[in-house]
């Protein structure tokens, strides 16, 4: 037997740990993700993590805990039959890590409560975690905000637990909106059910993440309840808004006391006013479409389907929904009840997200109100976008089609992808135009796209389709989660190369006609 070459080992991991001190901040905060996403996908992958003897699949596990750690919410296993209370707390933890950030959380606790220095790469760290945060501001903002969210995640939890407890959800639903085979604990009365169904709800919807422990069918139990609706909405509004926002929202709160001068930041501004654009303009689309809806011989609309109750009902399912494609990912019907057109829309407001610095995913609010006042711009004749009397840097426009581009074609090239998983090229899937003597349930395009946009979007809603899926299409799904939840312009950057920076010269400029 050879002996063992300690110094030869010691210098692979020395010049090992000079290479990873060396990466690109983005570099660095995605190989860190991929290795808590793996630890996660390995406690998961325990038997003390899931219910019954039969071992799970690891990519199962792998696919939970990257949809988990990107607050996603898309599963290929039911959350709340499948996983044991242990391996439920996982799921949370890596919920709360990736929505609040695991480099923020630690400049957080190591940096603001402990009092330790805090370094200018640590700042350049979070502000790339964290898209839109000033490295200038980044401590005042993450003090502010995380304290914020966690006042609010107590508060929440507290206020959901007690509403659990004496809440009344539907045991006995309406046919179309739970299955048959539905698994369902009642916590009405129980109050550790109604404890642990408290605080990791509150999580969840906090952070956006869409997973619940409620039963096989997310939020439908409680389709006729609209108090736990409202604050469901509330809270994955807040947690959608972003940390910058959030800071601005505190310091005008201060203002008002302390009588001193505040003015809200551009961010917050444009931020807001695109997500509440894109959910009015979605809602009134969606409305338009469902409400002037046919009846079929195959399908009855979701308005006229009486086995949804009262119009009241279904007007609240509609705006729920609707918000919930704002990365909550949370539903109360079946998302096959709806019609063709407003899943498109929906796939459009889950392409969009919601703002950076958040915990939402997709494109974000910034970038597509970049895209939208750079076309109304060259409309008006202007060579330099405008707003609020302010002059938008060309490179910063630049970077919002450059982005919005790429999304585009990694949701429709994935989209592509899953075409594998339909049955006439071996997966398990039905498509809609083949009749089906069984009875199966079938999809369509829409359903693909519906699917890839909410995994890019790290929302979570799903029409049934995750679960059915191939190996291949569960692995660029959780490719396009992790590219979602650090934002694409974020994701580019991990292919830059340090040698680009030190080009010295230029080539000759050579002008061509477009269209």
């Amino acid at each position: 037997m050879k002996n063992i070459d300690f110094k030869k080992i010691t210098n692979y991991f020395s010049k090992l740990l000079y290479k990873l001190k060396t990466l690109s901040f983005v570099k660095y905060i995605l190989l860190f993700y991929l290795f808590i996403t793996i630890i996660g996908s390995l406690l998961l992958y325990m038997p003390a993590s899931f219910k019954g003897n039969k071992q799970i699949d690891y990519i199962d596990a792998l696919f939970t805990s990257a949809s988990s750690f990107s607050d996603t919410g898309l599963t290929t296993l039911a959350t709340s039959s499948t996983w044991t209370y242990f391996g439920q707390g996982i799921i949370a933890m890596l919920i709360l890590i990736g929505g609040i950030g695991w480099f923020s959380l630690k400049v957080y606790l190591f940096n603001i409560i402990l009092g330790r220095p805090i370094t200018f790469k640590t700042n350049e760290i979070v502000a790339a975690e964290r898209g839109g945060i000033q490295v200038g501001e980044t401590r005042k903002i993450i003090k502010i905000s995380i304290t914020v969210l966690f006042i609010i995640l107590f508060i929440s939890s507290f206020t959901l637990t007690l509403y659990f407890y004496f809440s009344k959800p539907l045991e006995q639903p309406f046919i179309n909106v739970q299955s048959k085979n539905m698994y369902f604990e009642n916590p009405r009365h129980n109050i550790g059910i109604s404890l642990r169904w408290g605080i990791f709800h509150a999580i969840s919807a906090l952070n956006n993440a869409g997973f619940d422990i409620i039963g096989s069918n997310s939020l439908q139990p409680f389709y006729n309840d609209y108090g736990l609706q409202i604050i469901f909405m509330i809270l994955f509004i807040i947690g959608g808004i972003g940390y910058p926002v959030i800071y601005d929202i505190y310091q005008w709160g201060k203002s008002k006391i302390t009588k001193e001068h505040f003015k809200w930041s551009l961010f917050t501004k444009i931020s807001m006013i695109t997500y509440v654009f894109v959910s009015l303009i979605g809602l009134a689309l969606v409305f338009t479409f469902e409400l002037t809806r046919l009846t079929t011989k195959d399908k009855i609309p979701f308005w006229q389907d009486d086995s949804y109750g009262s119009k009241g009902n279904k007007v609240m399912a509609l705006i729920f929904n609707t918000f919930s494609t704002r990365n909550a990912g949370f539903a109360t019907i079946k998302m096959k009840s709806l019609s063709s057109a407003t899943l498109i829309i929906y796939s459009m407001m889950m392409f969009i997200g919601s703002a950076p610095s958040s915990t939402a995913g997709g494109i974000r609010t910034i970038t597509f109100a970049l895209v939208i006042l750079s076309l109304w711009s060259r409309l008006r004749g202007r060579n330099n976008v405008r707003v609020f009397n302010k002059r938008l840097p060309k490179k910063t426009v630049n970077n919002s089609f450059v982005a919005t581009l790429v999304s585009l074609f990694l949701v429709l090239t994935t989209s592509f992808v899953l075409f594998t998983s339909f049955k006439e090229y071996g997966g398990n899937l039905n498509q809609e135009f083949i009749k089906n003597s069984n009875n199966e349930i079938s999809y369509s395009f829409v359903d693909l796209l519906f699917e890839v946009a909410s995994a890019f979007g790290t929302t979570g809603l799903s029409t049934g389709i995750t679960s059915q899926i191939s190996l291949i299409s569960k692995l660029l799904l959780i490719v396009l989660m992790f590219i979602g939840q650090l934002g694409v312009s974020s994701s580019l950057l991990f292919w830059d190369s340090k040698d680009n920076n030190q080009r010295k010269f230029e080539f000759i400029k050579e002008d061509l006609t477009t269209g």
